[in-house]
C-alpha cells in the first residue's frame, strides 16, 4: 500500500510465456472453475475462533460447517497447531502450519482455511519501521498464509478443469 502510487506492477511476458509452454496451458481458468465461501463478515481472529455463540465455539461451528460441506469428499484444511490433532474432519487432510512448495495435494478440488495467523511483535516493528501499519502487516501473513495453503489443491494445476471449493474464515480472505 505505501508504494502503490510509485511502483507499476507489469506480467514478465518471456517468463509466462515459457511457464504456459512448459505446462502446456495456454491459460490458467481459475476464476471459471473456483468458488470460495466464506464464514463471517468480521475479520478472523484467535479471539473471535475461541467466542462462544449458544455454547459453541465460532470455530466449532467453522468446523462443522466445513465438515458438513465436504461431506465424504476429500479435502485440504489449515488449523493453528494448538488445534488437537485428534480432530476428525471427514476424509479432511491437515496441513502442515507451513506448506509452502507441497505438490502432494493437488489432485484434491477442495480445501479450507481456518488458521488465525499473527506475525511476531519483532516481524511487525520490522515491518512498521518500513511505514506499514499493524493492520495491513498482519493481513499480508494471513492472506498469504491462506494462498499458500489453498494453493496445495488443484487450483496449483493449470490444465485442471475440476471445479474446486475453498472455505476461508472472513469475506475479507474471500474478497482478496
Amino acid at each position: 500500500r505505501k508504494w502503490r502510487d510509485q511502483v507499476e506492477f507489469t506480467p514478465f511476458e518471456d517468463v509466462l510465456s515459457e511457464i504456459r509452454k512448459q505446462s502446456g496451458s495456454t491459460k490458467h481458468l481459475v476464476g471459471s472453475k473456483l468458488t470460495i465461501k466464506y464464514i463471517t463478515e468480521l475479520p478472523w481472529t484467535k479471539k473471535l475462533a475461541r467466542t462462544h455463540v449458544n455454547e459453541k465455539s465460532a470455530l466449532t461451528y467453522a468446523i462443522e460447517m466445513v465438515a458438513s460441506e465436504f461431506n465424504q469428499d476429500e479435502f485440504v484444511y489449515s488449523l493453528n497447531k494448538n488445534i488437537g490433532e485428534s480432530l476428525e474432519l471427514g476424509r479432511g487432510v491437515r496441513l502442515s502450519g507451513s506448506p509452502h512448495g507441497i505438490n502432494k495435494y493437488k489432485h484434491i478440488n477442495k480445501g479450507a482455511f481456518l488458521s488465525a495467523i499473527n506475525p511476531k511483535p519483532e516481524t511487525c516493528r520490522f515491518y512498521q519501521s518500513l511505514g506499514l501499519s499493524i493492520t495491513d502487516i498482519k493481513k499480508a501473513f494471513m492472506f498469504q498464509y491462506c494462498y499458500q495453503a489453498l494453493m496445495r489443491t488443484s487450483l496449483r494445476d493449470p490444465n485442471s478443469t475440476k471445479e474446486v471449493i475453498i472455505i476461508v474464515p472472513s469475506r475479507e480472505i474471500a474478497e482478496w
